[in-house]
């Protein structure tokens, strides 16, 4: 190799590991990228929910949010990341649960909870038993 496609290699610009991001679809999530992914989430959790915006122009809104500061997402990347973080949110949010487990360590599993803690895929209203003993979460009266 020579010395000047050593120098090219070299000077490789942002623009260029941008577009490369863009064409191979492959973004490294930092963890302020994915703070703000989870605060913009939570900001926009009514406009899922309503039914007045599409998810997919809401996710666009997210992306667009992040790019404002410099993190060059999409919104299919956005959705992404964040099924990825409610996997492994819901992941640890099931061992936690299981008698005899020992505690698991994640970074994000304060904040997932405080955003999806109480949403009944995560906690359910009520469960079902073969024993025929009614099973209800503990915020509700049991009949």
């Amino acid at each position: 190799m020579s010395n000047v496609s050593n120098d090219k290699l070299l000077s490789t610009t942002t623009d260029e590991i941008e577009t490369t991001n863009e064409l191979t679809g492959a973004f490294k999530w930092p963890n302020e990228a994915i703070l703000l992914l989870i605060e913009e989430y939570q900001k926009r959790s009514d406009d899922f929910c309503s039914g007045k915006v599409s998810q997919k122009k809401t996710w666009q809104a997210i992306s667009d949010s992040l790019s404002k500061k410099e993190y060059f997402v999409s919104g299919p990347q956005c959705l992404s990341k964040f099924s990825d973080l409610k996997r492994t949110y819901k992941s640890i949010k099931d061992h936690i649960n299981k008698s005899g487990n020992g505690p698991r360590i994640w970074v994000y599993f304060n904040i997932m909870d405080s955003v999806n803690g109480t949403k009944p895929y995560i906690k359910p209203i009520a469960t079902a038993s073969s024993t025929g003993v009614r099973n209800y979460s503990s915020n509700d009266e049991s009949v």
